[in-house]
């Protein structure tokens, strides 16, 4: 990947109406689908086992945007020798990227943390572990703990306020020369048709309310770039379609399954089977303009 100091292309309303509710201790049900309910958790969307199997989804995609590299920053040799080599995924989610990286890297450790587990303990490599901790309230590490921190799709997790916190904390145990990584999709496509641009429209006005911008992924750039404590910062950005070849209808799945379970307006009134029509309205836009999204990639080596 060509690296540049800005990112460049690479060609290579309120809370939705429900019919169903119910609230279980942490979780929180909503039209079968299991939601987080902690106060101060801002990410809207569901944590069970089909978004596990989503999530899993969504990390080939994004290897595959990527022509099948999962990070990027200079440590091939350093993982690959071991030697008390840690590295932290913040938001692990399913695990996917994880587990990839402990299994190319057995002599590395690996631990993942997320507000709840998803990651399946079944087949869990021995040099993986997993914490559970809302990453909002500071990660549970001291000071220069791990030498690779890397994070990917938690652009729903945190507000605009809460990013330049997050990068510190993120920057607070990673250990005087290791590196840093986030991965990030931006969330407002190229050549849309008008029921994915109303759809879109919706998104980020659910986003909004709860205080996330979805058009900030850009500019996480400027938020690394002006930390003051980090040096050689390297950004990119991959353009992959939604429809169409292979890549793309894998790309449009992981959205439809995620904004499904959300049913922000106007899916809020619709049946299953108007969602349905609704997407396959939307699928079809895609593949006639060629519609597009975008990848983000930004890393950098915390200062000595």
């Amino acid at each position: 990947m060509n690296v540049e100091q800005t990112p460049k292309h690479i060609i290579f309303n309120d809370e939705p109406s429900v019919s169903r509710r119910g609230v279980l201790g942490n979780n929180l049900f909503r039209n079968g689908r299991r939601f987080h309910n902690l106060e101060g958790v801002n990410y809207p969307y569901p944590n069970d086992t089909i978004e596990t199997n989503r999530l899993k989804l969504d990390h080939y995609v994004s290897k595959y945007a990527w022509q099948g590299t999962i990070f990027y920053s200079p440590l091939e040799n350093e993982l690959t020798e071991g030697d008390g080599f840690r590295v932290l995924d913040v938001g692990c989610g399913s695990g996917s990227w994880l587990m990839e990286m402990a299994l190319d890297y057995p002599k590395s450790t690996f631990i993942g943390v997320d507000i709840a587990e998803m990651m399946t303990k079944e087949k869990r490599p021995q040099n993986v572990g997993f914490i559970q901790c809302n990453v909002l309230e500071g990660l549970p590490f001291p000071n220069n703990t791990f030498n690779f921190v890397y994070q990917s799709n938690m652009i729903s997790a945190f507000t605009e306020e809460q990013w330049p916190l997050m990068i510190d904390e993120v920057i607070r145990i990673t250990k005087p020369g290791g590196w840093i990584e986030l991965e990030e999709k931006h969330w407002i496509f190229e050549d849309s048709g008008p029921t994915m641009e109303e759809l879109t429209n919706e998104i980020v006005k659910f986003a909004l309310s709860r205080g996330i911008n979805y058009h900030m992924t850009p500019f996480i750039y400027e938020l690394l770039e002006t930390n003051g404590k980090l040096s050689n910062l390297h950004s990119g950005v991959t353009i992959f379609s939604l429809g169409g070849d292979v890549l793309g209808e894998l790309a449009f799945k992981s959205f439809k399954e995620l904004f499904h379970a959300i049913r922000i307006p106007p899916l809020d009134k619709m049946s299953d089977l108007e969602v349905e029509k609704y997407f396959e309205t939307i699928r079809q836009e895609c593949e006639t303009k060629k519609t597009s999204a975008k990848l983000y990639k930004f890393f950098a080596q915390k200062k000595l």
